[in-house]
């Protein structure tokens, strides 16, 4: 049987959450159970912990097994190569994440793997940038973010951008911070946030598949209308979304 692709995904940036146990997760529910128990109610969920670490394969065949087949996972590019590396000489980092995507790519639960670049990743490192999305796997989801206010311009920078993600039908991540900055923070985790969380500017821009990603399921229903209009317009033309809590 043919799986159909939903038109919007709706996820976290991860399911191993002790604080869930009660509420999302059965009360007894151990460990190995979350991630099943995670993908009744979600349907995509961003992979955090690879930005830290590469996970065993083993483990990753076992993230594949719990889910159903309309399940994706969004990995996040290590910042071994994001960040320390910058994208130069990566060789080996990128082949060491390729293998973990590929398992769930064959399992048929891969979504766009998340690039998101350092916050003072500039227009200077435009042909680095270039050469890195050069060599990336055709035949693989990706996804780009970025924080450096260069991208921002509305001119040449920002159009040499959009122009090279869809060139190479790479997705553009849609980072909508206002609602995060837009009042004192109303819990500790909005605090710590807000000390985290760029402020750049919101974008309408579509490359491919849609990446849109808030901080809360509150501000997503309360505070984002600007963003779910535009989410609105691009359903109604048919696009696939992704919405990151």
């Amino acid at each position: 049987m043919s799986v159909v692709s939903p038109l919007l995904r709706i996820g976290c940036p991860v399911w191993a959450c002790e604080h869930w146990k009660g509420s999302l997760y059965k009360a007894n529910a151990v460990r190995r159970d979350w991630l099943g128990q995670y993908s009744t109610v979600f349907s995509t969920v961003e992979v955090n912990s690879t930005f830290y670490a590469i996970p065993a394969l083993d483990l990753v065949r076992r993230w594949a097994e719990a889910v159903s087949p309309d399940f994706r996972f969004c990995l996040k590019v290590p910042r071994s190569i994001t960040h320390d590396h910058r994208l130069h000489r990566v060789d080996a980092e990128l082949n060491a994440f390729l293998q973990i995507a590929h398992v769930l790519q064959a399992a048929g639960v891969l979504g766009p793997s998340f690039i998101q670049l350092p916050p003072d990743f500039s227009r200077q490192e435009a042909s680095v940038l270039e050469r890195f999305l050069t060599v990336l796997p055709a035949d693989l989801p990706w996804a780009v973010e970025v924080r450096h206010q260069d991208w921002f311009d509305r001119a040449d920078h920002e159009t040499w951008l959009t122009e090279q993600l869809r060139r190479r039908n790479i997705d553009y991540v849609i980072f909508d911070s206002r609602p995060l900055y837009s009042k004192p923070p109303a819990d500790e985790i909005e605090k710590i946030s807000q000390t985290r969380k760029p402020r750049t500017p919101f974008r309408r821009t579509v490359t491919g598949v849609i990446h849109f990603c808030v901080s809360s399921v509150a501000i997503l229903w309360t505070k984002c209308t600007p963003g779910l209009k535009s989410g609105r317009r691009w359903w109604q033309a048919g696009s696939r979304m992704a919405c990151s809590l």
